[in-house]
């Protein structure tokens, strides 16, 4: 990969890609779902962030699945598996201090997981953004009301995650940040989203785990259990800008150094 720094130009594969990115036309479902903090504290150790608790002992898990139906690397679909985490800050009460922080963008999501269904994405997002990316067979289907996403790794199922929710209302214009851990260094990813017709209740979502290593790794958190919370979004659009990198030492040892 070839990065020009000045126009913030990427060469992956012999394909350029100009930063920022551009979303245009999306949509997707999640659920949010109580971990013990001890287990994702192991994960997010190499990056230096902090795991945030929802409640004593316990953090915040969200699975998402989203189809970008319109964007500058064209259309294609994701299952995300992410954390909530922040950088060093003072400490905030659980539950009532998270959502704070949450709403004052301080709180983004550390990325553990990422199936995408296109090959060459998968290569820009592992390549530009340090993103922990698998190249799988995710597709989602929609049926009265239930959103389904289903994720394979080529014979293997890996999970099936669907949602039911009607989306109502339009939240505008956010910024937020991911996050990811690859060779030795954190990145950072700015976002801008802007999220219509949105929807969130209590619940609402399952989760069937399949026989495939990651599925383990889900069953070791603790899941599938009855989500806190779900929601869907019925249309977005979004803006990804470059990604912002911190060396670590050395000595750090991340999950996603493919």
């Amino acid at each position: 990969m070839n990065h020009d720094e000045e126009k913030d130009v990427y060469e992956v594969n012999g394909r350029k890609v100009r930063l920022p990115l551009f979303i245009r036309q999306g949509r997707g479902f999640a659920a949010s779902y109580t971990v013990p903090s001890r287990r994702v504290r192991e994960i997010v150790a190499p990056t230096g962030l902090q795991v945030v608790d929802v409640y004593p002992g316990h953090t915040m898990c969200t699975l998402a699945a989203v189809s970008f139906e319109e964007s500058d690397l064209g259309a294609y679909i994701e299952f995300v598996v992410a954390f909530a985490v922040r950088e060093e800050g003072p400490w905030t009460l659980p539950l009532v201090g998270m959502a704070l922080d949450y709403y004052r963008g301080r709180i983004g999501m550390y990325l553990h997981h990422m199936s995408v269904s296109d090959a060459f994405v998968t290569d820009v997002g592992k390549s530009v953004w340090g993103f922990p990316v698998s190249h799988m067979d995710v597709r989602i289907a929609h049926s009265d009301g239930k959103h389904i996403c289903r994720v394979h790794d080529g014979d293997s199922q890996v999970l099936t995650f669907s949602v039911r929710n009607n989306p109502r209302w339009a939240v505008g214009a956010r910024e937020m940040n991911t996050y990811a851990f690859r060779n030795g260094e954190r990145y950072r990813a700015p976002w801008v989203v802007d999220a219509q017709k949105v929807g969130a209740r209590n619940g609402g979502a399952e989760l069937e785990l399949g026989q495939h290593p990651f599925a383990d790794e889900l069953r070791e958190l603790g899941l599938p259990k009855r989500a806190l919370m779900s929601a869907t979004v019925g249309a977005f659009s979004a803006q990804l800008a470059a990604p912002l990198r911190t060396p670590l030492p050395e000595t750090a040892e991340g999950e996603s150094e493919e």
